[in-house]
């Protein structure tokens, strides 16, 4: 079976749950994690994660597609025990039901049900040791400041009893991620250190008050076309997270050239090594800085009623900086630049659209049967309005690297209201900073 089914079951899981961006990412790294540590028991690979097979078997070349089969069930079965998922338990029961009748899959699970054993129960207690990484207890409420007060998203209220200096939570809404610091990552802990270090010098020289402002005078000047562009991107990453997004285009990428399984598994890992050691960094900075949120700034020193342009949901239950979105893309673009490259036109990265329909409204009324490249995504505009003030029925967009996506991002993260420009600015630095460091643990 193709390796990408079982990967988009992972992304159908993340709509499925409506996780937040830290256990969307943490399954990913996780599933990652499981599939790449049984290549240990076939070949020699670099060890991540502390993970090391306790033995190695040779295996026919005609079989090993049988037992990457065998393994990425596992990965989904053991996922399961977590999530008690109906689209997981239905594809392990449909993949279960299909492959048994493959007699050649009979014969590989008879002939090496020793060492499949062992491997299971080997892989099985990884999942289980890494079910106590800290990850159970990350959105618990912590202390914060201003834990008193919090922000009526649609009232004017007074905000200057509260310390300005420091993030206040939206009404009706529970904190997020709070204890993600603390989850166990994958980088040396001095170096982790000096970047946390990094990170806090560089938002001492930042004055608030004069970046607000000049976000304001941007505010009054945005197009219609940038709003349909926000709202096009903030639908897509809500529905499925910006690590799942970042893995949908990898999966697309594999299903459009010619990549050997081997590989996949490998730059899957990679990816997601970096996507979650990213997400580590980025919510330490949070909830190590409790910055204010734009909403706050704004109605502390400008607007009493300013309303962000893009939903408040996620993002706000969270400080700002770093953005997590914008430090996300910027990891997995160096990191997809280094494994597939750059020129997003030549990648012949293409889209189902009826995927595409899934996760964002925009491409309900696509034919079902077309490819939409990346490179060349056209958004159709479905408000009347909208098409007189805008002059035409669609947005393309012009997609020709992975710094492309991060400017986009940027963009709808910053003038939607949900990062300020100089949280943008470091999840760039940052994101790009710990996809090296990642690439440079698979390389060195």
């Amino acid at each position: 079976m193709e390796f990408t089914i079982f990967l988009k079951i992972v992304l159908y899981l993340i709509i499925e749950k409506k996780l937040y961006t830290t256990f969307a990412t943490r399954t990913l790294f996780i599933y990652s994690s499981i599939i790449y540590n049984s290549l240990g028991y076939i070949m020699s690979i670099k060890s991540t994660d502390g993970y090391i097979p306790s033995f190695i078997f040779e295996i026919e070349p005609e079989n090993i597609i049988y037992y990457h089969t065998h393994i990425s069930i596992l990965g989904l079965s053991l996922l399961n025990t977590t999530f008690n998922s109906k689209i997981l338990f239905d594809s392990i029961t449909s993949f279960a039901e299909h492959i048994l009748t493959d007699d050649k899959y009979v014969d590989f699970k008879d002939k090496y049900q020793e060492e499949l054993g062992i491997i299971e129960k080997e892989l099985y207690e990884y999942y289980n040791s890494r079910d106590e990484d800290g990850w159970k207890d990350s959105n618990e409420q912590i202390l914060i400041p201003n834990y008193k007060f919090n922000i009526k998203i649609n009232a004017e209220q007074d905000l200057s009893n509260i310390n300005q200096n420091s993030w206040v939570l939206m009404e009706n809404q529970i904190m997020i991620g709070g204890g993600w610091k603390n989850v166990n990552g994958l980088l040396n802990e001095k170096v982790i250190a000096l970047v946390d270090s990094f990170i806090l010098n560089e938002y001492s020289k930042i004055d608030k008050v004069s970046e607000t402002n000049r976000y304001i005078k941007l505010l009054n000047d945005i197009s219609e076309e940038k709003k349909v562009i926000i709202e096009f991107f903030d639908e897509l990453l809500r529905n499925l997270t910006v690590s799942g997004v970042l893995n949908y285009f990898l999966i697309s990428y594999y299903e459009n050239n010619l990549v050997s399984q081997i590989d996949q598994i490998k730059f899957f890992h990679i990816l997601n090594c970096g996507l979650f050691q990213s997400s580590i960094i980025i919510y330490n900075a949070k909830y190590t800085i409790l910055d204010p949120c734009p909403i706050q700034l704004v109605r502390q020193n400008f607007n009493k009623n300013f309303i962000p342009l893009t939903s408040i949901s996620e993002d706000s239950s969270c400080p700002s900086f770093i953005s997590k979105d914008t430090g996300l893309i910027s990891t997995g673009s160096v990191i997809l630049k280094d494994i597939i490259g750059d020129n997003i036109q030549d990648l012949n990265i293409k889209m189902d659209s009826l995927e595409l329909s899934e996760i964002s409204t925009y491409f309900k009324q696509e034919n079902p049967n077309l490819k939409i490249n990346l490179a060349s995504i056209i958004i159709p505009i479905t408000n009347d309005l909208t098409k007189q003030i805008i002059g035409t029925d669609n947005i393309p967009l012009e997609i020709n690297s992975w710094d492309d996506i991060i400017e986009y991002i940027w963009m709808i993260r910053y003038l939607g209201g949900i990062d300020s420009s100089y949280s943008n600015n470091y999840g760039v630095i940052i994101g790009k900073e710990i996809a090296n460091l990642v690439l440079e643990m698979f390389y060195k």
